[in-house]
C-alpha cells in the first residue's frame, strides 16, 4: 500500500511503497516493474499513470510535483508486474 513520504509538503507529494520480496507476494517470479497511479483529486473516479506503465520502473518512491493543489485529497495505488 502506498504511503506518504517525509518530503510531502504543500507543493509536492512523496509516495513510497514497500518492495515485494516474499515468495507469496510475487508468486515465485521477481518483480519487473511497479506501476504507480493517482486520482489527481477526482476522489477515485479516474486514475492516471505516473510511472511504470509505458516503461518499466523498479523505483519504490515517487514525487508528484505537478497538479498539486494545497488542501486537496489525493489517492494513490500501486501494482506490480512480474
Amino acid at each position: 500500500m502506498p504511503t506518504e513520504g517525509l518530503l510531502t509538503n504543500e507543493e509536492q507529494v512523496e509516495v513510497h511503497w514497500d518492495e515485494l520480496t516474499e515468495h507469496l507476494d510475487v508468486r515465485g517470479s521477481p518483480v519487473t516493474s511497479y506501476n504507480l497511479q493517482w486520482d489527481a483529486g477526482t476522489f477515485g473516479l479516474q486514475w492516471f499513470n505516473l510511472v511504470g506503465y509505458l516503461s518499466d520502473s523498479l523505483d519504490i518512491t515517487y514525487i508528484v510535483s505537478s497538479g498539486i493543489i494545497p488542501g486537496h485529497i489525493y489517492q494513490f495505488k500501486v501494482r506490480a508486474q512480474n
